[in-house]
């Protein structure tokens, strides 16, 4: 590995980390979820409701120099979990941020029992699938018309933990 790629990890995990949200972050995480999922953003009272139920599991990526850059919502019901939301801010888009938060999300929730993940994306989202297919998720099917505002169908995705 070369010394610039080991000081850029390095710079990363000094300015940046993964946690689970709190109470506080849920106006940000509303904010952010209009910046990256536009029609498919959920209401304030939406985040709130959802962040106080036991399933829920909600993590963020806080930077020391921008505050709360990336979320994750996930639930956790009996062995099988359900990546629900992902999103990063446009400007910290292509910098492994959904990725590395993802790792730690997928590793909270087999801690936590879960043995299987699955997830719908856009199929017009190519590079999202790619995301989630190096994390190890692999397409199962389709959802034809699952998606409104634009119309688009859904992939099924799912991977063992």
């Amino acid at each position: 590995m070369e010394a610039t790629s080991i000081r850029g990890r390095a710079e990363c995990l000094e300015t940046q980390w993964v946690r689970a949200a709190t109470p506080r972050d849920i106006l940000a995480i509303h904010r952010l979820s209009i910046d990256c999922l536009e029609s498919d953003a959920w209401t304030l009272e939406d985040f709130i409701r959802e962040a106080r139920e036991p399933y829920t599991r909600l993590h963020v990526v806080d930077r020391a120099d921008a505050g709360i850059v990336a979320y994750a919502l996930a639930w956790l019901v009996v062995d099988e979990a359900t990546v629900v939301q992902v999103g990063t801010h446009p400007r910290w888009r292509r910098r492994r941020i959904a990725f590395r938060l993802l790792e730690e999300v997928l590793l909270v929730l087999a801690i936590a029992g879960a043995r299987s993940c699955h997830l719908e994306v856009r199929r017009s989202r190519a590079g999202v699938r790619a995301l989630y297919e190096k994390l190890g998720f692999s397409v199962r099917g389709v959802r034809k018309g699952y998606y409104r505002a634009p119309a688009d169908d859904a992939c099924v995705m799912s991977m063992a933990l």
